[in-house]
């Protein structure tokens, strides 16, 4: 069994997944801090044409019970399907109030967090009866990766009542026309002792802070050949 299972038995607590992304969502920010949740992730570096990294893109697959409760009401014509006017109108809305919180996304050149620019590519889904949600970060400057200066990023909620993890780890991480010999790693979070037990102990009325959920989130490696 896996982290997952063993400590925190997200898979059982599915139904908290509705309240927080609920409440988190409509803006009100939560007291709460270990994982009661999760969303499986899938990343890509997008590079321009002067090989230089331009964007952050991503895709959230969210949880089946909060999918199920955030379209309930949505299939107006009752074709069994949410109508897609709904489903935009509720990604809009996320993603303004993700946008309070960097769309929970840290991002860095060197030891230099990245500036982003304004997000103008979303859009969602319904995947297998699970909502996605895909968005572009665009960096506000290209930037020159090499193996001196790595590119990195973290995708994770402050609080850590969510857990958010790349789905099939270095599998889906993607570099699009990246020079050749770039290459990405995800790194696994290697939390001490005291940390995990901070929270495991926290049930859904406490708070470890938003910053207990960098402590548990994966960080992914960019370096390419320094050019000569």
């Amino acid at each position: 069994m896996g982290k997952r299972d063993i400590i925190f038995h997200v898979s059982q607590q599915r139904v908290c997944l509705l309240f927080w992304l609920l409440v988190f969502f409509h803006g009100v920010q939560p007291a709460f801090s270990h994982p009661h949740a999760w969303i499986d992730l899938r990343t890509e570096i997008r590079f321009n044409e002067s090989g230089k990294a331009t964007a952050l893109s991503q895709i959230w697959l969210l949880d089946p019970a909060y999918s199920s409760f955030a379209t309930v009401g949505l299939d107006k014509d009752r074709d069994g399907k949410p109508d897609w006017a709904a489903l935009d109108a509720l990604l809009q809305e996320n993603m303004s109030n993700l946008k309070k919180y960097d769309y929970f996304t840290q991002i860095f050149y060197g030891s230099k967090l990245v500036k982003f620019g304004e997000i103008v590519q979303m859009s969602s889904r319904m995947q297998g009866g699970r909502l996605e949600m895909r968005f572009v970060v665009p960096f506000k400057e290209p930037i020159k990766v090499s193996d001196k200066r790595k590119l990195s990023y973290l995708i994770f909620d402050p609080t850590y009542y969510i857990e958010i993890v790349h789905e099939k780890k270095n599998k889906s991480v993607s570099l699009v026309r990246a020079p050749a010999g770039c290459t990405s790693e995800v790194k696994e979070p290697n939390p001490d002792a005291g940390t995990v037990m901070l929270a495991a102990s926290l049930d859904k009325t406490q708070s470890g802070g938003l910053g207990l959920g960098k402590f548990f989130a994966e960080t992914v490696n960019i370096e390419c050949p320094t050019q000569s």
